[in-house]
């Protein structure tokens, strides 16, 4: 007897995504003033970390949670560092919903080549995202062509 398990298509399910072919991308993807020479081109976001907290936020996302999703982000810098991803299913409180609790970080080689970065951020619990906000550092620049979830919770295993 032979199991195989069959990824592709039918496995993996995109939630929201974001691969800034188009303007509506960034719009969702709003930079702080701490990010500079921000521009569209190419379905490439680039941009400046100049000042001690950059980041982009998305308040405009809103989708079901489950402990089966995933965060992609295709990024590139011109120097080594730690990003984080934060999220959030409110939009209020001290912090507009977000807090230390509620984040994963991730590593940048900082070399000037394509990461691909596989997060796995257990906000299962959260519910509903409502916002999410990548945090950048300083000194950098960055290039971002996609940001996606998505999710595991189909497989099919066929004998």
């Amino acid at each position: 007897m032979v199991f195989s398990i069959v990824l592709g298509a039918a496995l993996t399910s995109f939630v929201p995504e974001w691969n800034f072919e188009k303007g509506e991308d960034l719009d969702a993807w709003r930079p702080n003033a701490h990010l500079r020479n921000v521009r569209l081109q190419d379905g490439v976001v680039s941009a400046e970390a100049m000042d001690w907290d950059p980041f982009f936020l998305n308040r405009t996302v809103q989708f079901q949670t489950t402990p089966y999703q995933y965060v992609v982000i295709r990024i590139k810098a011109d120097r080594p560092g730690v990003a984080e991803l934060f999220w959030s299913g409110s939009l209020e409180g001290e912090y507009g919903g977000l807090t230390e609790a509620k984040k994963v970080r991730l590593g940048l080689k900082g070399d000037g080549r394509w990461e691909e970065l596989v997060l796995f951020p257990f906000w299962h619990p959260e519910g509903t995202i409502r916002q999410l906000r990548l945090d950048l550092y300083n000194g950098a620049h960055f290039d971002i062509d996609s940001i996606s979830i998505l999710d595991l919770s189909l497989i099919h295993i066929s004998e």
